[in-house]
C-alpha cells in the first residue's frame, strides 16, 4: 500500500509540473436549443412543458411598443413565456400591413426606428434581454432586403441603447445574397457583433450545409467577426411549404420533416464550435391552410413524428 501511494503521489506531482498542456483539450458542448412560435398557447401545452424548454423566440412588428393592439398581443405572449420559465429572444420584423416586395414595403427611417426601440425598452426592457434588430434582414419579404446599410444602422441603435443585452446583430436567411449582404452590413456596423443569426431552412431540408459553411467562412475572413458566435435563430424540418406564386417545393410530409429535424441535430453537433444556439420553428401552424408549416404538432394538438425526434434530444434544451 505504501509503495502504491508513493507512486501515485509522484505521478500526481509530475502531472502538475507538466502544467495544463498535459491535459486533453476540453470538449465543446453541444449547442443550446430553444423553440420559437408566435402563439402564447404553446407555453401551456403539456407536450411543450414535457420538453423542458428554457429558450424561446418571437418576431414582432418593429413598432410593437407604439401600436396598442400589437403591444397587447406581445404582452400576452411575454407573460406566458416568462410564466413558463423561458428566456425570450425578440426579433423585430416588418409592420403587419407591409406586404414586401409588393406594397406598403417601406423601411423605417433611423429616427423612426430609434423612437420605436426606445419605447420598447421603456416598456419591456427589464423582461427582454435578448434582441435581434431585424428578422431575416436579407430576404425580399423584408423592407431591409436590399438595404444592408439600414439593417446595420438599426443594429447600431440597439447596441447603443440596450446595454447588457445579448444582441443578434444580423439575422440572415441562407440565400444567395447572404455573403454580399453581410459584407455591406459590416461596413456600417459600429461595434463587433457577438452573435449573428442564420435561418438555414434550405440547408436542413435539402440535407446540406452550404449556407452555414458560407457564413463560417465569412466569419473566418473578417477579423472583426473572429469571436462571433452563430445562432440558428430559425430552423427545422418543413412539413409543407408553398411559395407566393403557388409552387410547392416541399409537399406535405410529416415523415420527411422528422427526418430533416433529426439531421438538424446532427449538424448542430458537428458544427458546435461555431453554432452555439438553435431555435426550432415552429410549435404548430399559425392558421389552417397556411403556406408554411413546420409544426412539431398539428393544428389539432396531436404530436407529429418530429416531436418524438425532438424529445429524444431534450437534454439539449438547457
Amino acid at each position: 500500500m505504501k509503495t502504491k501511494l508513493t507512486t501515485s503521489v509522484v505521478l500526481a506531482a509530475t502531472a502538475i509540473a507538466c502544467g495544463a498542456s498535459a491535459a486533453p483539450a476540453a470538449a465543446v458542448s453541444v449547442p443550446t436549443f430553444g423553440i420559437g412560435d408566435q402563439k402564447p398557447t404553446m407555453f401551456n401545452d403539456p407536450l411543450f412543458r414535457d420538453l423542458g424548454v428554457r429558450r424561446t423566440r418571437i418576431f414582432v412588428p418593429w413598432n410593437v411598443a407604439l401600436v396598442p393592439g400589437e403591444r397587447a398581443r406581445f404582452e400576452t405572449w411575454l407573460t406566458e413565456a416568462r410564466g413558463a420559465g423561458t428566456e425570450p429572444l425578440v426579433a423585430f420584423n416588418h409592420s403587419r400591413e407591409a406586404q414586401c416586395p409588393r406594397k406598403n414595403c417601406r423601411v423605417p427611417s433611423v429616427k423612426q426606428y430609434k423612437r420605436a426601440f426606445l419605447a420598447f425598452k421603456r416598456k419591456f426592457g427589464r423582461k427582454v434581454r435578448v434582441v435581434s434588430p431585424w428578422n431575416e434582414a436579407n430576404h425580399q419579404t423584408q423592407p431591409t432586403g436590399k438595404n444592408p446599410k439600414r439593417a446595420a444602422e438599426f443594429y447600431n441603435i440597439v447596441q447603443r441603447y440596450c446595454r447588457g443585452c445579448r444582441i443578434v446583430a444580423l439575422d440572415l436567411l441562407d440565400s444567395g445574397n447572404q455573403r454580399r449582404y453581410l459584407r455591406t452590413f459590416m461596413r456600417y456596423a459600429k461595434k463587433k457583433p457577438r452573435y449573428i443569426g442564420l435561418h438555414n431552412y434550405s440547408d436542413v431540408n435539402r440535407r446540406r450545409t452550404s449556407g452555414l459553411k458560407r457564413l463560417i467562412s465569412e466569419i473566418k475572413r473578417d477579423k472583426r467577426l473572429r469571436r462571433t458566435q452563430i445562432w440558428l435563430t430559425e430552423t427545422g424540418g418543413i412539413v409543407r411549404f408553398e411559395t407566393d406564386s403557388g409552387k410547392v417545393p416541399f409537399r406535405f410530409s410529416p415523415a420527411r420533416a422528422a427526418s430533416r429535424t433529426n439531421y438538424l441535430f446532427k449538424v448542430a453537433r458537428e458544427y458546435r464550435r461555431n453554432v452555439r444556439r438553435v431555435y426550432l420553428y415552429q410549435w404548430n401552424i399559425d392558421t389552417s391552410g397556411n403556406r408554411f408549416d413546420a409544426g412539431l404538432i398539428d393544428e389539432n394538438g396531436r404530436k407529429r413524428p418530429a416531436y418524438d425526434v425532438v424529445k429524444r434530444y431534450r437534454k439539449y434544451f438547457r
